[in-house]
């Protein structure tokens, strides 16, 4: 079954004014929230399409190519940026 352009449910992420200062601060790194550029040791992430927009995390690559999107893979982000995104886009990794 075809998943329709809503069912993916493109978001824009919900990035911070401090974000650039804290990448510039903190460095870009590998565990670098993706709103506001903070380190973060949760354990949580964002699945994203080019944009960079969020999608919900059960959306997979084939999904996103029935729409000629491509995916950008898990972006991590920070528990209190979490909050931020609708529920059914932020998974924890174990």
């Amino acid at each position: 079954m075809k998943n329709t352009l809503k069912n993916l449910g493109i978001i824009e992420i919900p990035m911070t004014n401090s974000r650039r200062k804290n990448l510039d601060t903190f460095g870009d790194l590998e565990n670098s929230c993706i709103c506001c550029g903070k380190p973060t040791n949760e354990k949580l992430f964002i699945n994203t399409v080019e944009g960079p927009d969020a999608v919900f995390s059960h959306i997979t690559e084939n999904d996103m190519a029935e729409h000629d999107l491509y995916p950008q893979g898990g972006f991590p982000v920070g528990p209190d940026c979490a909050k931020k995104f609708p529920k059914g886009y932020v998974s924890k990794m174990n």
